[in-house]
């Protein structure tokens, strides 16, 4: 019963279209703490600047801040900040994410 009324009610979502773990990553990071409603433009704006891992770690701080504002989130400074400290990534690692996210 309860996947019937998934089929016939469920939203139609960017994160849900897509198999990227990227996209879906940052989907699940903005809905951890607010609602879909409003964090749908933060999700397509962010995306958008950010498309995938490697654009999001060469950003400015600062940058990436600005497209977050407005969301009371304090994961993104923290996984901005691992992304940047692992940057440069060895060899193997970037091949592994190229081929599994983009």
């Amino acid at each position: 019963i309860l996947i019937k009324w998934y089929q016939d009610n469920k939203r139609d979502l960017p994160w849900r279209r897509t198999k990227n773990p990227y996209l879906i990553w940052i989907s699940e990071i903005i809905l951890q703490q607010t609602r879909v409603a409003q964090g749908y433009d933060y999700y397509q704006r962010f995306v958008k600047r950010f498309p995938d891992v490697f654009s999001l770690a060469a950003a400015d701080e600062d940058e990436v801040m600005k497209y977050w504002q407005g969301l009371a989130i304090i994961l993104v400074p923290v996984i901005y900040m691992l992304l940047r400290v692992a940057w440069p990534m060895p060899e193997v690692f970037l091949k592994h994410i190229k081929r599994c996210w983009l």
